[in-house]
């Protein structure tokens, strides 16, 4: 048998258009998705949060070149690299729900965090399948204005 929650969960938008739930007691619950190949991850979580798959590519200077900072850039000797910084970078759009309206290359994860709109946000790396990066992002609280 599965568990039931006693509590209706409802759906809420922020103002970013990022969907979470609630109760009726007031505790939230935040989610991400990702998918990429063979695979999907979902990331749950009691403050805002983001998670990314991605397949590890081929090709990654151009890429790195135009959307990574300095930092970025010299972390990524390898394509494995490469791809855990864009899955961090991924993450963190998905966390703050500003998508690419934030910019890729208006932040840096190279030391492993980061701020946005001063609420910081700790990026992590996950076990992937062979051929896959997983990385996910938590942001802590309280957001610092």
């Amino acid at each position: 048998l599965y568990p039931r929650a006693e509590t209706p969960v409802h759906l809420k938008i922020d103002e970013n258009l990022k969907p979470h739930l609630y109760t009726e007691s007031g505790d939230e619950l935040y989610f991400s998705l990702s998918h990429s190949g063979d695979y999907a991850v979902c990331l749950i979580a009691d403050g805002p949060c983001g998670v990314d798959i991605e397949m590890i590519v081929k090709d990654y200077e151009k890429i790195s070149k135009r959307f990574y900072t300095g930092d970025e850039r010299d972390m990524c000797r390898t394509k494995e690299e490469f791809c855990r910084v864009w899955t961090m970078k991924e993450s963190v759009l998905k966390a703050t729900g500003m998508g690419l309206k934030l910019g890729l290359d208006s932040f840096s994860v190279a030391g492993g965090s980061c701020v946005i709109d001063g609420r910081p946000y700790q990026c992590h790396k996950s076990d992937a399948p062979e051929g896959y990066c997983i990385s996910y992002v938590i942001a802590e609280n309280p957001k610092i204005v």
